[in-house]
C-alpha cells in the first residue's frame, strides 16, 4: 500500500492541476462499506508518510484526494470535505468517514463553512 501510495501521489497531483475537482470525482469513484478505527488510522498514516517525502508541496486536496481513493478503494466510506473562511479568504479540503473528520481535529475545521463534499 505504500509504494501504491507514493506511486499515486504524483498523479493525483497532476490530475488535479490539469482537471481541477472533475478530477477529484474521477479519482475517489463512489462510497463504500463502515471501517474500523484502526484501519482508518492506517491509511491516514500512509498518506501523511508519502506527502512528507514528496518534493512537492502536497496541498490539502492532494493529500485529501489520495487518502479517499486508498479508503474507497479498500471499501471504506470516505468523503473529502471542502470549507471556506470568508476573512480572509482561505480554503481547506478534509477526510470523514461516516461524518467524522479523520485527517483533523474537529476544532481545527471548525472555523470552514462547508461548501462541498464530494
Amino acid at each position: 500500500m505504500l509504494i501504491y501510495s507514493a506511486w499515486m501521489l504524483p498523479k493525483v497531483r497532476r490530475l488535479i492541476e490539469l482537471e481541477g475537482m472533475k478530477a477529484v470525482q474521477l479519482l475517489i469513484g463512489s462510497d463504500h462499506g463502515k471501517p474500523s478505527t484502526k484501519r482508518v488510522k492506517f491509511f491516514v498514516r500512509i498518506v501523511n508518510f508519502v506527502c512528507s517525502l514528496a518534493p512537492f508541496d502536497c496541498t490539502c486536496l492532494v493529500r485529501s484526494t489520495l487518502l479517499v481513493h486508498l479508503l474507497r478503494k479498500n471499501n471504506i466510506n470516505a468523503v473529502i470535505a471542502i470549507g471556506v473562511v470568508h476573512e480572509p479568504v482561505t480554503s481547506h479540503a478534509w477526510v470523514e468517514v461516516n461524518g467524522v473528520p479523520i485527517s483533523q481535529s474537529l476544532e481545527s475545521i471548525k472555523k470552514y463553512d462547508r461548501i462541498a463534499e464530494f
